[in-house]
Order: structure tokens, then sequence, then C-alpha cells
């Protein structure tokens, strides 16, 4: 089963396009990061995803380009 993002942080859309395109794209401040980890733990526990403790003192690569004018900047 494939869930649908967008952009962002993983399940930062919960599947509603207008949240991929907004919150996700631009309004960083209103991202509930601590309820996006609640989602995935969850997702892990269901067996939908691999558990997040896979990426324990694992390095993080986040990409931005600097004249992207969909996704900006946080």
């Amino acid at each position: 089963m494939w869930l649908l993002t967008y952009i962002g942080p993983y399940y930062c859309a919960k599947n509603d396009e207008i949240v991929a395109t907004s919150a996700c794209m631009d309004e960083y401040d209103d991202i509930n990061v601590t309820e996006l980890a609640v989602y995935a733990n969850g997702f892990a526990s269901s067996g939908l995803i691999d558990g997040t403790g896979n990426m324990t003192n694992d390095r993080v690569f986040i990409l931005s380009g600097m004249n992207d004018s969909t996704v900006l900047q946080g």
C-alpha cells in the first residue's frame, strides 16, 4: 500500500491535497512534527512501513534548492 505524502515531512499532507500544497510546502511553523512521528510509529506498528528504530544513528540529508519557488526553504 502506498501512502501519498507529497512534499515535506513524512505523512505531512495526510492524504489531503490542500494541506500538501500549503502547510507542507511553505507554512513550516504549522507542522506538528510530534503528531507526524505518532503517525509513522503507528504505521510501523501496523506493518505498513519499516520500524522507525531502523533509522537510529543514521545520517539524514535534507536538500533544498535556494531558487525553488515551489517548495520554500524552512
